[in-house]
């Protein structure tokens, strides 16, 4: 997702040019004011507590966060999933990948500023606003006609999308998936395959994704879940 010629990237795209990056875009001076500013702006509205569904190890300053979002001040707390994406696009294994995110919430797993225990987030398709949704019909083009070649982009491959969710799942972990367009459904697919006799499937900002999700709706407990995300 890499447009050398055009100087574009976008959604896996960044994170080949993440490293690049960091020490200009993430420099501490710039992430601490950023952090600084998100925080007087939850607390003027009353958040108390805020979740990011994906924690990018190599390149998110975990020490900063520490600092300033664990601060006896800061009067919120910030939770984080582990993501699985990052860990595919790293070439790690399925097989390795539980091992992994338990030693990821190993080392961060309590206090203010933590890493939830058996949360994963996965992604199937890009965003909407970028046009990278995936999509059963394609995006039209500058004059207004259907361009072939754009349908959207996937974050993880279906194939790759199915082999950590089964690996997640399998180690009882619950899912949450980002799966945006029509042409995403794909997810749908392994969510059945994979859930347990009892197990429902939450939907939540799932886009324009067709259809109803498995067990969407149904009553009782939710011992299991596959939860669909922003």
């Amino acid at each position: 997702m890499v447009d050398f010629d055009a100087g574009h990237w976008w959604e896996t795209g960044m994170n080949l040019l993440l490293p690049a990056l960091t020490p200009v875009f993430m420099s501490p001076q710039r992430v601490a004011a950023g952090l600084r500013q998100m925080v007087a702006h939850l607390h003027g509205n009353g958040v108390t507590a805020i979740n990011e569904p994906g924690l990018m190890t190599d390149v998110e300053p975990w020490e900063l966060y520490q600092q300033i979002l664990g601060a006896d001040e800061t009067p919120f707390l910030s939770t984080f999933l582990v993501d699985a994406r990052s860990q595919a696009d790293s070439g790690m294994d399925p097989a390795d990948a539980v091992a992994d995110a338990q030693a990821q919430v190993a080392r961060a797993g309590s206090g203010k500023v933590r890493l939830l225990p058996k949360q994963v987030k996965l992604l199937a398709d890009g965003a909407i606003i970028s046009q990278r949704m995936q999509m059963r019909d394609p995006y039209l083009d500058d004059d207004g006609h259907p361009d072939p070649c754009h349908h959207g982009e996937w974050m993880m491959r279906p194939e790759t999308f199915r082999a950590f969710f089964r690996a997640y799942w399998h180690a009882g972990w619950q899912a949450h998936i980002h799966a945006r367009g029509l042409g995403a459904s794909p997810w749908h697919s392994v969510v059945v395959s994979f859930r347990s006799a009892d197990g429902t499937c939450r939907p939540a900002h799932a886009g324009m994704v067709r259809g109803q999700p498995p067990n969407a709706g149904r009553s009782g407990g939710l011992p299991r879940t596959a939860c669909l995300s922003s």
